[in-house]
């Protein structure tokens, strides 16, 4: 259905009638930029035109208002803009704190509030009124962001596999944050070198160059990660980069270990979220200076595209040299069904992580998930004999409550995936592969999906698969999919796992 715009007194109000009878509301108007803004505030029966009309109105005087006091700031707060605030100067640190506290996905929330305090917190514009934040405040966020480097510090989860393995996991991690990121990738670029001489002094050592495979993968993977690690610590390598013009300015960003443009956008998608579930509840009008909208001179356009992935010989190298290391080193004996799990149902970490032995029925070949995004259960699948006969071993007779993956404490679980299988994965597969095409485990769901869609496979099927809550979000692998032929998980786990049945050495 087409918008129509009402007139005389209701100038300003436009409606819309959708598919089950019900009319939504929108109001248009110039923002304190002078751009032309178009809002819906509701639907019937609780908005009428009168509402709108109101809201409007209001929307109005709040926008003259905050030029008015931009102007002058010393000036007292307008009426109208403690009106829409419920009578307190909200600041958007108030906001976020609120929404933490309530939002009850906490999965979500953790990561969510650790993405803000790390990045907003302290932000001049979070600690003053809401509805004053302007355009500007948001375009110096964006610039400031685009030049900023990526930090893995803000969670307590921190890389310090490159620091002295002879001190404990708390030291290291507690020596690893107080180091300046500089200081980091100075110590792994000094580190990676010391491991490239032991390695090459070793591959001398082997008449067959074939025995000393792992080796040599490893000193390619290295070579390549300090390739990039010179062009952020020498500022000479950083300025022939910058000179590449076979490069994007997205490539440029990766290598240089700046945010890209994708987690900026997640950044103000995150506010946005905040300022509505805010208004939501509190029955207001906040303004969203955040919410940005195509046509708007902000709007950041990323590529969604998901092409990343392993190839069905790069999957089969690693599950071969995972299978071996699982069956060589007790310690690490879970990661060969973790990641058959992985790349056999495209399901979360977290998903996977939190299976308990009661969740599997190996004779249906079923598998009870927990999507920590929506809070609900979802069925995944069995698709092989070699994954159900993992499955069997790792429960071993052990009590149905038990989590599939034991952690060190009984009765707890793996909080995340062993840096084993990143390891591994670094000397079979992006050892390979330059470094903007390095792949990390989080690429094991894309990796299902993809060659389900190359394969043929429908993306509502996949959508199921993926447990996506909408399948607008599994529309970004309709590219991948061909006219002709269809690849279900059985006959895609299968290919795949040929190798890795062989016998290990």
């Amino acid at each position: 259905m087409s918008y129509v715009s009402l007139g005389g007194k209701y100038s300003g109000v436009i409606t819309k009638k959708l598919k089950n009878g019900a009319t939504s509301f929108f109001i248009a108007y110039r923002n304190s930029e002078s751009k032309v803004i178009r809002e819906k505030v509701g639907n019937s029966p609780d908005m009428t035109k009168a509402k709108a009309l109101e809201i409007l109105r209001d929307t109005r005087k709040e926008i003259s208002a905050k030029r008015d006091l931009i102007k002058n700031p010393n000036s007292p707060i307008p009426k109208i803009l403690k009106k829409n605030i419920d009578k307190k100067l909200y600041t958007l640190n108030d906001l976020s704190d609120f929404y933490f506290e309530n939002n009850t996905s906490k999965k979500t929330n953790r990561d969510q509030q650790n993405k803000y305090n790390y990045h907003f917190r302290e932000e001049a514009f979070a600690s003053k009124n809401v509805n004053l934040i302007t355009e500007d405040d948001v375009n110096d966020f964006i610039q400031r962001k685009s030049k900023q480097r990526a930090d893995n510090r803000r969670s307590n989860s921190t890389n310090v596999t490159f620091l002295n393995r002879k001190e404990s996991k708390r030291k290291r991690k507690s020596r690893a944050k107080d180091l300046r990121l500089e200081e980091r990738e100075q110590e792994e670029f000094d580190k990676n070198n010391l491991l490239m001489n032991q390695l090459e002094l070793v591959i001398e050592s082997y008449k067959d160059k074939a025995e000393c495979w792992r080796e040599v993968n490893k000193v390619k993977y290295l070579r390549e990660r300090n390739k990039v690690l010179s062009y952020r610590l020498f500022k000479e390598k950083a300025e022939i980069l910058l000179k590449d013009k076979s490069l994007s300015i997205d490539d440029i960003n990766a290598l240089l270990g700046i945010l890209s443009r994708k987690t900026i956008k997640e950044l103000l998608l995150l506010i946005s979220t905040i300022i509505t579930f805010f208004n939501d509840k509190k029955k207001l009008n906040i303004a969203n200076a955040f919410l940005i909208r195509k046509g708007n001179s902000l709007y950041i356009t990323v590529d969604n595209s998901k092409n990343r992935y392993l190839t069905k010989v790069e999957i089969k190298a690693y599950l071969q040299e995972v299978k071996k290391v699982a069956l060589r080193e007790p310690q690490h004996k879970y990661i060969y069904l973790i990641s058959l799990l992985a790349l056999s149902t495209g399901s979360r970490r977290d998903s996977i992580l939190s299976l308990k032995i009661e969740g599997i029925d190996l004779e249906t070949g079923n598998i009870s998930f927990r999507n920590f995004k929506t809070e609900k259960n979802f069925t995944g699948f069995i698709s092989s004999s070699e994954i159900k006969n993992e499955i069997v071993k790792v429960i071993d007779n052990r009590d149905s409550s038990s989590f599939l993956f034991e952690g060190s404490v009984p009765g707890t679980k793996i909080a995340t995936f062993p840096p084993k299988m990143k390891e591994i994965l670094d000397y079979t597969v992006n050892c390979n592969r330059s470094y903007l095409k390095h792949l990390t485990i989080k690429e094991f769901r894309n990796t299902v999906a993809s060659h389900l869609a190359m394969g043929g496979t429908p993306i509502a099927y996949i959508a199921k698969v993926l447990d996506h809550a909408s399948i607008r979000t599994t529309e970004i692998y309709a590219k991948l999919s061909p006219s002709v032929a269809k690849e279900d998980l059985s006959d895609f786990s299968n290919d795949f796992l040929t190798a890795s049945e062989e016998k290990s050495d």
